[in-house]
């Protein structure tokens, strides 16, 4: 046996040991001595396989070998990881859709990238969908929808639409289906979050920029008014419904008090045990988003400041869902079977290209082509050639980074590294503390 090269141990002020395996997602609490031992098996490796037939160590390596902290001699971490992610990339058996119903909103944010479009999918697109998944549902397993647009709410009658007539394909082939949809949440009462559950749709994601004086200043509504008080009130109304996900936008000129504000609000409508929270930061991600560039940390920056309000969430009672998680891919544009619709019915493989018809990869109302060059891109994009991930120990948890800063951003690698690189230990630190909060409180 020998140690996992993607372990990790921190050591806490009451002495004990956070243990954190970003292969696995392993995470426990050790006592000081046990891992003293962990020490003393790592340091002879040749002797870990005796040592771990004595009774004082039985226990110890067999948990360790659950986490994957100790692993067989000839395992290799990195080929396995390599391995994982190209049958991720080609694996047919499952169907990813994000779709646009419509591209319109009742929004007008200053910094949308999205310019104020009109329109929706016509009846031949609805129905060009419904086949492409007819298709499909013949050999794949499960298929999964996102809902996004616009504003998807704003064509709610398109939602139950598609929705139904795709619970009753699942239905009809044994394919496992679900759903979730990203929303402003001003349309979203509780009749339409009723309405939602009953389709498949189980958890939203609503995005905010602070506070009252700012996400109105930032997210009005078309005519301008604000939209705070509604969305506060409908995530209210619909807590005990849908899995409410909060994204708080997040860019330089967010202050730590301004949060702080942001969660009084929560806290005093008694959502602190009802959202998932989380801080996303704000990029400029294609040249429509030039105009908001400076405010926009990188993600080395954002990480010292995303640590610092995960904990002053902490401190507000709000539980900590963001985990490190282990990936098999960055995300669903390097999944062969994965589309972004637009409402033209236009394929594409990552929100920053939608509206960018040069880079576009087919369109639902025509056979998709395998071999389409706006796919290759993304699906050959490869970080295990480069020398800094094969170092890593924590590739697991961003598997290279977006792959879009790199193709058509032309970041820098070293750039793309997500921010559990420069702070897994202190966002180690406080998710412990939430999950022992937690777990006094049960």
């Amino acid at each position: 046996m020998k140690k996992s090269r993607y372990s990790h141990f921190l050591s806490r002020r009451d002495g004990k040991v956070i243990a954190y395996n970003s292969w696995t997602g392993g995470l426990a609490l050790m006592e000081e001595d046990k891992y003293k031992d962990y020490c003393d098996l790592i340091s002879n490796p040749e002797k870990i396989d005796s040592l771990s037939q004595k009774e004082e160590y039985r226990d110890l390596v067999s948990k360790l070998r659950h986490g994957h902290f100790l692993i067989d001699d000839p395992v290799d971490e990195f080929s396995q990881l390599e391995l994982k992610n190209r049958l991720d990339r080609f694996d047919t058996s499952r169907l990813g859709l994000i779709i646009a119903p419509t591209l319109a909103c009742n929004f007008k944010c200053e910094y949308c990238f999205e310019e104020v479009k009109k329109g929706s999918m016509s009846t031949e697109t609805i129905d060009s969908l419904v086949n492409f998944l007819e298709d499909k549902a013949k050999t794949v397993k499960t298929f999964s929808v996102s809902w996004y647009g616009g504003e998807p709410l704003v064509r709610f009658d398109l939602v139950e639409e598609l929705s139904l007539a795709f619970r009753d394909i699942c239905g009809e082939y044994k394919v496992a289906y679900g759903a979730g949809m990203m929303t402003n949440g001003y349309l979203l009462t509780r009749e339409i979050a009723a309405k939602l559950k009953n389709l498949g749709v189980s958890s939203i994601q609503i995005s905010v920029d602070g506070p009252k004086q700012i996400h109105d200043k930032r997210r009005p509504l078309a005519n301008g008014q604000g939209s705070y008080d509604v969305i506060l009130k409908n995530m209210t109304d619909i807590r005990d419904i849908l899995d409410l996900n909060l994204r708080v936008n997040v860019d330089k000129t967010t202050r730590k008090e301004d949060i702080a504000e942001l969660l009084t609000d929560l806290v005093n409508n008694n959502l602190q045990e009802k959202v998932n929270l989380f801080f996303g930061n704000v990029e400029a991600a294609n040249e429509v988003c030039i105009n908001i560039a400076e405010n926009c940390y990188d993600n080395k920056e954002f990480s010292k400041t995303e640590y610092a309000l995960h904990n002053l969430a902490l401190d507000f009672g709000f539980r900590l869902e963001k985990l490190p998680s282990p990936l098999a891919s960055y995300c669903s544009a390097q999944s062969m079977n994965s589309y972004i619709v637009d409402p033209q019915g236009l394929l594409y493989k990552c929100f920053n290209d939608v509206g960018i018809t040069e880079r576009s990869c087919g369109n639902i109302k025509t056979p998709v082509d395998s071999f389409h060059p706006n796919l290759f891109p993304f699906l050959n994009w490869n970080p295990f050639k480069n020398q800094s991930c094969q170092d890593c120990n924590i590739l697991p948890l961003c598997m290279g980074g977006c792959p879009h800063r790199i193709i058509w951003r032309k970041e820098k690698l070293e750039n793309n590294c997500e921010s559990w690189k420069y702070n897994l230990n202190e966002m180690l630190e406080i998710i412990c503390q939430s999950r022992l909060k937690q777990r006094k409180k049960a």
